[in-house]
């Protein structure tokens, strides 16, 4: 699968979740009664060490990740104002993040299973049976753990599971389609918002 398609498919997932997550999650009201509490979204600066913390990426020192960062960074919140969440900004959240957690997988990828920070259990050489439910349910865990810094509910891992079912269907057993798949869950969760509230 093609990362760009991912990218997209990701990306309407995002959106059709946005509308979910809005309602369910008040703090992004900005036109609540005086005296509630709200909360803003991460600034273009936040989001990029959210980003490098998580993935451990030491993205100052990498020209192709700053240079990417540097070309989304304007369409990202400046200020933390809940009001600039718009769908042009969740798209370039999602390419961030995407860009990141495909560069994660790089990173890891030639690492024997025993080094790799996150893809432990995951043999990028076999096709995508080997990535059974068990292991994209730590995955889903593991990164909701980095970017929301909680665990995820199960409605919120049976969407996920949903959408990598989704993603995989229809498509041929092979070792790029456990990479294609495997990134899934960083995406997801990286981009939502619950990982870009502040």
């Amino acid at each position: 699968m093609n990362l760009r398609m991912l990218i997209l498919l990701l990306i309407l997932i995002l959106l059709g979740a946005c509308d979910t997550l809005r309602d369910r999650d008040s703090a992004f009201d900005t036109q609540s009664e005086p005296g509630l509490a709200t909360v803003g979204v991460k600034t273009f600066r936040q989001v990029f060490q959210q980003l490098t913390v998580a993935t451990g990426l030491n993205g100052t020192n990498t020209p192709t990740v700053q240079s990417f960062f540097n070309m989304v960074s304007p369409s990202l919140s400046a200020d933390g104002n809940a009001q600039t969440v718009s769908p042009t900004m969740l798209l370039a959240m999602t390419s961030l993040t995407g860009f990141f957690c495909d560069q994660l997988i790089r990173k890891e990828l030639p690492l024997p299973q025993a080094d790799r920070k996150i893809y432990r259990n995951v043999v990028f050489t076999e096709d995508q049976r080997t990535l059974t439910e068990d292991i994209r349910r730590d995955l889903g865990q593991q990164f909701a753990g980095f970017f929301w810094q909680r665990e995820m509910s199960e409605e919120e891992m049976t969407i996920l599971l949903e959408a990598m079912k989704e993603a995989e269907t229809g498509r041929p057993l092979a070792a790029a389609e456990t990479r294609a798949l495997a990134i899934i869950p960083c995406v997801v969760t990286g981009s939502s918002l619950d990982a870009i509230k502040n």
